[in-house]
């Protein structure tokens, strides 16, 4: 079976397209170019004015090695669920076809258990991947999908720095965390620390909400001056604040309980 993709396909299909292979059908995904957009130039900034590894700019800017070929190899050594490389060129590679990507899976599905039942699912497969001391980088709710009853984990485009595992844990629960905002899905922060900590899942409540209202100041973009901006996870951020101080109020009697 050959997976050459035509240059033709290549130059008139999207970046990352479906394709039949033979009786199989395959995705392929061509190498991004580098890309600097108002969003990544704003989150560089931050970073450099408040010394955050967590605000550090992490796509694959396409220099050298194709960084998620390679990050894709290591995850299925180690037994997560992620797609097979089947071929790979220096543009382009096909991989094996892993399902619909819960972002839709959740627009098309009416019962809120159900929707909430596979986000729990996919934030287990998220801690599988930290298990393995793994980092995300993009754990949208896009980029989870569906096949078979199994729930799978793509687009590992994200360079992670070294020496920032814990903070990048979190930022892969709060990236998590904001692609539910945007999809509309009703939560609070205990359950989504609670469904991906388990046992621990107070602690990480706990880290979530200091890492997120570090950022509190950012409130002040959700003013109607700025609505022309096309700042969709800035606003997802705001609505995560929100959440976390709410969060935070609401734990402060059961503290001053306990502490009597």
């Amino acid at each position: 079976m050959s997976y050459i993709i035509p240059e033709e396909t290549l130059e008139s299909s999207p970046r990352v397209f479906m394709h039949s292979a033979g009786e199989w059908r395959v995705v392929v995904k061509r190498r991004a170019k580098p890309d600097r957009i108002f969003v990544h130039m704003f989150q560089n900034a931050l970073a450099r004015l408040l010394h955050d590894p967590m605000m550090i700019r992490t796509d694959d800017m396409g220099n050298g090695e194709w960084p998620e070929a390679k990050k894709l190899r290591a995850l299925r050594e180690h037994g997560l669920n992620v797609p097979e490389i089947l071929y790979e060129t220096e543009n382009y590679f096909v991989l094996e076809y892993v399902g619909r990507n819960l972002a839709d899976v959740l627009m098309n599905e009416s019962d809120p258990e159900k929707k909430r039942a596979y986000a729990e699912r996919a934030l287990l497969k998220l801690r599988a991947l930290h298990g393995k001391r793994f980092i995300h980088g993009g754990a949208q709710i896009k980029n989870f999908t569906a096949l078979d009853g199994e729930i799978y984990m793509i687009d590992f485009e994200e360079v992670i720095p070294e020496g920032y595992f814990e903070e990048f844990k979190i930022r892969d629960l709060i990236v998590f965390a904001m692609s539910l905002e945007k999809e509309g899905l009703p939560f609070d922060l205990e359950w989504l620390c609670g469904a991906y900590g388990g046992p621990s899942g107070e602690d990480v409540l706990r880290r979530f909400e200091d890492a997120v209202l570090k950022y509190r100041f950012l409130k002040f973009l959700s003013a109607r001056i700025f609505s022309w901006i096309p700042m969709n996870d800035v606003r997802a951020a705001i609505a995560l604040i929100k959440k976390a101080e709410r969060a935070r109020e609401a734990a402060r009697p059961r503290v001053r309980a306990l502490m009597l």
